[in-house]
């Protein structure tokens, strides 16, 4: 079977690093692998071309704006530049279907899947050349990203019912009024190999922020509530893994400051072995505001680690199933953090390996291979 992706972006986030765990055991089973990328990028085609039996360029056009940014001017400014930047948009849009039919036309794939939802080329070739298209929702769009659809959201849930769908969550699934179906199915996110599971006592005295450093993962709420937590326990530290915008890393790190507990925060960015951190960490803090599935929160369950997460998209579907700690506010959060540390060692055992279990059985790259591959061979059986 032959299965054409189209990717918006190769940066190792999430959604990229969900992708390569996907291709990778749909490759072992003898998938035929190629890749739409919109640059080139040596890291991502380092790991890709494992899998992928081509790799090739086209544009690829992001079918969504910027929402307007607070304060009165750029608000103005913004409403002013929208009907350019939207009608702009539609052009390149479809100035950008010619190569991606052309490269569609030279590999011939069976199927044609879209990475993410925000972009639409896939989808318009697709049903230009009569091939399904598989649609592979990761976000919410607006709520997470704060982006405009374009052309409109009520337009593209109608776009989706005229694909194959698959949500990374139900509550993406539910939000864009997609039921279960043959067409329309929701698929977990593989996280990692069921033989990846561990444990680990003693913890560290530790909490654990993995994630892209920005607004919407919340850090500036775990700094903030951290802050308090150290007055009384402070043999405890702060680890953020990610990389981030320097002005934004900038002014955590400043808060850091204000607050008196910079000595205690440590701003490691980007590494490849998250793993090695969950394993010892006390507990991983997902404070994220509108995360599409949560990838670190499902990971922290296979290392053994206590997670404790905003009870909101993804993170709350995460740890409905696997029984993490949940809160909505900073005082909430600051409970939380103090309850894990009151925790016996029986208790959080006892907590880490129900979630480790769950997580096993929802999440294993395993279970998402299979899946797909049930998914694609019902599309084709059609």
């Amino acid at each position: 079977m032959k299965i054409l992706y189209i990717l918006h972006d190769t940066i190792m986030g999430g959604a990229t690093i969900s992708f390569l765990k996907m291709i990778e055991g749909l490759r072992m089973k003898g998938f035929d692998i190629s890749i739409v990328v919109s640059k080139r990028d040596e890291k991502f085609e380092k790991c890709a071309r494992r899998f992928a039996s081509e790799i090739v360029v086209a544009p690829i056009t992001k079918s969504i704006l910027p929402n307007w940014e607070k304060g009165i001017l750029k608000r103005v400014y913004y409403l002013l530049k929208f009907p350019y930047s939207y009608y702009k948009l539609l052009i390149k849009k479809r100035i950008s279907r010619r190569p991606l039919l052309e490269i569609i036309n030279k590999i011939n794939p069976d199927i044609i899947h879209t990475n993410v939802g925000i972009v639409h080329e896939g989808f318009w070739c697709a049903k230009k050349l009569n091939k399904p298209h598989v649609w592979h929702l990761r976000e919410y769009q607006d709520k997470d990203f704060n982006r405009v659809f374009v052309p409109s959201k009520s337009q593209f849930k109608k776009y989706l019912k005229q694909s194959f769908v698959v949500s990374i969550t139900k509550d993406i699934h539910h939000y864009f009024d997609l039921c279960e179906s043959n067409r329309h199915r929701v698929i977990y996110n593989g996280i990692l190999p069921i033989s990846f599971s561990a444990l680990n006592f003693p913890k560290e005295k530790f909490f654990l922020c993995a994630s892209r450093v920005s607004w919407e993962k919340g850090h500036e709420d775990v700094i903030r509530c951290f802050s308090k937590f150290h007055h009384h326990y402070s043999d405890y530290r702060l680890v953020i893994l990610g990389f981030g915008e320097k002005d934004y890393m900038d002014f955590l790190q400043q808060l850091s400051k204000d607050l008196g507990c910079a000595d205690a925060v440590e701003f490691k960015g980007y590494t490849d072995d998250v793993g090695r951190y969950m394993r010892t960490a006390t507990a991983l803090v997902v404070a994220s505001y509108n995360e599409g599935f949560g990838r670190m929160t499902a990971e922290a369950c296979f290392y053994g680690c206590m997670v404790i997460g905003r009870g909101t998209g993804g993170t709350k579907e995460i740890m409905d199933e696997t029984g993490g700690l949940q809160f909505l506010s900073n005082e909430e959060l600051l409970q939380q953090m103090t309850g894990i540390v009151q925790m016996t060692e029986t208790e959080y055992r006892q907590k880490v390996l129900k979630a480790q279990s769950k997580a096993i059985e929802l999440y294993s790259i395993e279970n998402n291979v299979n899946s797909i591959e049930k998914f694609y061979k019902d599309i084709l059986n059609k």
